[in-house]
């Protein structure tokens, strides 16, 4: 009963007030009932949150806010089981902040690597040689893949 009343009178803040909550509460049963909310800013203040537990983001990894799937692949929280779903997402930030969580699994860290490895932008590269648990076959495959783009630009910086 207290816990309707206390949700109730969350509810009838201001927006501001509840952002404000999300992003300073230790607490995670009030990001739980913070993260049921529709406002897309309140919901991304609930998944940058260090104190949202792997439940509460696994739900919010299903939000079409690619802006809070986002700050879901960036928490450390975030399960290994729903990184490896956000590896698929359609949204390449979303999967640029999956390859840098260490929390990412080695194979799923590998499989973006051989996805985008060609991929121009480089983003999803960088993501990877930053992620502090980059397995050393799939930092081989970054290095060789350096070396080939070395090798091609090289004739033309001859002079």
């Amino acid at each position: 009963m207290a816990e309707q009343i206390f949700t109730f009178k969350l509810k009838n803040t201001s927006i501001a007030l509840r952002r404000l909550i999300a992003r300073e509460t230790n607490d995670s049963w009030l990001l739980a009932e913070l993260a049921k909310e529709t406002d897309k800013k309140l919901k991304i203040e609930v998944a940058k949150n260090k104190y949202t537990n792997s439940t509460t983001l696994k739900i919010l990894s299903l939000d079409k806010s690619p802006d809070v799937r986002e700050e879901v692949a960036k928490n450390k929280n975030t399960t290994s089981d729903v990184l490896s779903v956000l590896a698929k997402d359609k949204t390449l930030y979303v999967r640029e902040c999956v390859a840098s969580n260490p929390n990412t699994p080695t194979k799923v860290v590998g499989m973006l690597v051989e996805e985008y490895l060609d991929d121009p932008s480089w983003c999803i590269q960088r993501a990877v040689a930053n992620n502090p648990n980059i397995s050393k076959q799939t930092l081989k495959v970054l290095q060789k893949k350096v070396n080939e783009i070395r090798e091609t630009i090289n004739p033309y910086f001859k002079l």
